[in-house]
This record gives C-alpha cells, sequence and structure tokens, in this order.
C-alpha cells in the first residue's frame, strides 16, 4: 500500500482506552509496539489517549459519539 494513500484515507485518530491506575506514558508505547508486532499495519494505532471514564448510555452501551466529537472539533465535515 502506498504510503501517501494511507495518509489521506486513515487520519490521525488515536486508540482510547480506559487508563488503569499506575498507567504512565511509556505504556502506551509499549502498546503500539505491541499491535505492530501481531497486527497489519493498517490496523496498528498511531497514538493512544487514556480516558478515566469512559461515557456511557442509560443502557449500559458506549457513548462513541461523544469520544469523537472531541477528534472532529474544528473540521468542516466528519468525512474523512
Amino acid at each position: 500500500m502506498h504510503p501517501s494513500w494511507h495518509a489521506r484515507t486513515h487520519p490521525d485518530r488515536p486508540a482510547l482506552t480506559m487508563a488503569a491506575s499506575g498507567t504512565t506514558p511509556s505504556f502506551a508505547q509499549e502498546l503500539i509496539a505491541y499491535c505492530r508486532a501481531r497486527l497489519s499495519p493498517i490496523k496498528c494505532p498511531r497514538s493512544i489517549d487514556f480516558e478515566r471514564e469512559i461515557p456511557r448510555h442509560e443502557t449500559g452501551k458506549l457513548y462513541k459519539r461523544l469520544l469523537r466529537d472531541r477528534y472532529w472539533a474544528g473540521r468542516a465535515s466528519r468525512i474523512v
């Protein structure tokens, strides 16, 4: 796959995960290295953001829109 195609179709959005107690910034790099060793390059996150709490609906499902809104702020469209 051509690198410029990958950059155009997959913007730099991080993977999100809940932070466990004692999580350090180097842990994010360890997770990325783990993914690179086991996954295809297109599936590996470029960065990882840790959240203290992930928002949920009253039914318990993840409220993904609230997580995405912060990364799409300031863009004219949510289409890549």
